[in-house]
């Protein structure tokens, strides 16, 4: 008789542990599938969001253009209006900018006058997850009839950048027989007109910007005649700052050294200095051709110097590597000091202990004094100094010394003789 083959029964649990484990299967499957549905949700969610958001910037821009061209044609300012409003719990920031038609040109914001239409601009932002691209719209006001005064001139500045981008939200101030402020619009400019004619003196002003002749408030004068338009422009940019280390080989840097930062664009010196002391530079303009770096704040502290004839103070001197800079950065450089040995002695005994300044001493030069390693057991000292003349004075106790050197690229030279010295510069105290 044939066997009949049975199926084992399972098991309670482990028909159990079948179950949750197909459950758990095909929560997974599920997850996958809904996870980019999820996703395509949110994002139709917030697409729809920003729209919604963009026709109520476009309802307020509308509304701002309305208001302006409502307004008697005299009383618009020109230039930059910032303001905000607050609509369902979002802030729209409004940057209206108002110029004449026409006053632009190739080279700045003044070409002809007399154009007396108004173009109108209103840029709406907001801040939302995603940053959006500006809504901006833009419409025209005329003036009415016999508007123009051919009687009154007007001025127009533009305001520009290191890299001749147009700087807008800067401050700008006329004053003279007639006064007004402005703020320079996208083009970076601003255009004051029905000013009474004579001499007036613009100025521009920012939050943290500097002219290129390191100016924080830079002006500039300029005469105005009836029925014309003078065109004044700034380069003007945020500032930037150059950390400075001084170091010598052997010894230690000065104490109140200046930094001088240099460039040709600066008139009429080409270069600009810090204060004694200071481990920075004063808020510089972020030429895009940089800046070199020397100690001091005479021309004969530059290693490319000339004197008043226009002659190189040292011939033959390495030239200096600029240091870029960009507008609001700040960086750290080193910058070496040729080191300088001093020997102090007492009837020919090294003197420990002597302490040493250096007096500048050059022609034109800031009377300034530096402070020199103190001298050791051996009577020397190593100190990194700037190039130029130095009255050189020690003291040990109420003994004192000087002797005036030519600190040169070359080497140094005693003042008073003209000779050569080589090694350490002697100073005996008596």
């Amino acid at each position: 008789m044939g066997s009949v083959a049975h199926n084992p029964i399972p098991e309670p649990g482990e028909e159990q542990g079948s179950a949750l484990v197909e459950a758990a299967f095909a929560l997974a499957i599920l997850l996958l599938v809904l996870a980019p549905v999820t996703t395509m949700l949110s994002n139709v969610f917030r697409v729809g969001g920003d729209a919604r958001t963009r026709v109520v910037a476009a309802g307020i821009a509308a509304s701002d253009l309305d208001a302006t061209s409502a307004e008697p044609f005299s009383s618009i300012p020109l230039g930059r209006t910032v303001s905000t409003q607050v609509v369902g719990g979002v802030t729209f920031t409004i940057d209206q900018d108002v110029e004449l038609v026409g006053i632009r040109s190739a080279t700045g914001c003044a070409s002809g006058a007399g154009q007396q239409i108004l173009r109108v601009s209103a840029s709406v932002t907001w801040r939302e997850v995603v940053a959006p691209s500006p809504l901006v719209e833009t419409t025209t006001v005329s003036p009415p009839v016999a508007a123009f005064n051919p009687a009154t001139g007007s001025i127009a500045v533009t305001v520009l950048g290191a890299t001749n981008q147009a700087q807008a939200g800067m401050t700008v101030s006329v004053t003279g027989p007639s006064s007004a402020t402005e703020m320079t619009t996208a083009d970076g400019c601003a255009f004051f007109d029905t000013l009474n004619p004579g001499s007036y003196t613009v100025r521009v002003t920012g939050s943290g910007d500097v002219s290129d002749q390191e100016l924080a408030s830079p002006t500039s004068p300029v005469q105005v005649v009836a029925g014309g338009t003078a065109g004044v422009q700034f380069a003007y940019d945020q500032a930037a700052v150059l950390n400075v280390a001084f170091t010598a080989a052997g010894g230690l840097p000065a104490g109140g050294v200046a930094i001088a930062a240099g460039n040709p664009h600066i008139q009429p010196s080409g270069w600009t200095s810090t204060v004694l002391g200071a481990g920075s530079t004063s808020p510089i303009y972020p030429f895009p051709s940089g800046y070199t770096l020397w100690a001091g704040d005479c021309e004969e502290n530059d290693p490319q110097g000339v004197d008043s004839s226009g002659v190189a103070l040292y011939p033959g001197a390495p030239s200096l590597t600029p240091v870029a800079v960009s507008p609001g950065g700040s960086s750290t450089v080193s910058v070496a000091l040729p080191p300088i040995t001093v020997s102090v002695t007492s009837s020919g005994t090294p003197v420990s202990g002597a302490t040493l300044t250096a007096g500048a001493d050059g022609s034109g030069c800031p009377s300034d004094t530096l402070t020199m390693t103190t001298t050791t057991g051996a009577g020397t000292s190593v100190t990194g100094m700037p190039y130029g003349h130095f009255a050189i004075t020690a003291t040990a106790g109420s003994k004192h010394g000087t002797v005036t050197v030519w600190i040169k690229p070359s080497g140094v030279v005693n003042a008073s003789t003209g000779a050569t010295i080589s090694g350490a510069i002697p100073v005996p105290v008596e």
